[in-house]
């Protein structure tokens, strides 16, 4: 299935259990998107694809492997991002690339292995906030950055 974003501000809630398993998103046209996965693997192996400039995306990854091996491209010019795993394996294996945005804030959850074996692609604008929060031990996160970061 693939959801496609038109509105001004849009909002998707998957919230039973795989309800948007292996669903692709794309964001044509919305400004204020959020994303929230609340169920058991309801985002497992999803793709969110977002390349508009100056939007802010607000993603709430709650539930065990809700997100787990999914992907999130976060690319356009702008972007402010907050990215949430917020429960046990939530975000485990997957995958944020937010190459030219401006700000990109990853909140992993203490002590619950959030973001194991996770691969996050900071900004590389060089203007860029590359503002990261992780929190909580992680195994093998992998974070990319050509700039630097502040608050990791």
């Amino acid at each position: 299935s693939i959801f496609y974003l038109y509105s001004n501000d849009a909002y998707i809630e998957c919230s039973s259990q795989s309800s948007c398993q292996s669903v692709t998103i794309f964001s044509i046209n919305a400004t204020i998107i959020t994303l929230n996965f609340t169920a058991l693997s309801s985002f497992q192996y999803g793709l969110v694809y977002i390349q508009q400039s100056n939007q802010q995306i607000n993603t709430q990854c709650g539930n065990e492997l809700a997100c787990s091996d999914a992907s999130f491209y976060y690319n356009g010019n702008g972007l402010s991002v907050d990215h949430y795993c917020n429960a046990q394996s939530s975000c485990k294996g997957g995958l944020i690339s937010a190459m030219p945005i401006n700000n990109i804030n990853v909140v992993c959850g203490d002590g619950i292995q959030a973001c194991d074996y996770m691969d996050i692609h900071t900004p590389i604008n060089i203007n860029a906030m590359s503002n990261i929060n992780i929190t909580g031990i992680t195994t093998s996160t992998h974070i990319y950055s050509i700039h630097g970061l502040t608050n990791l």
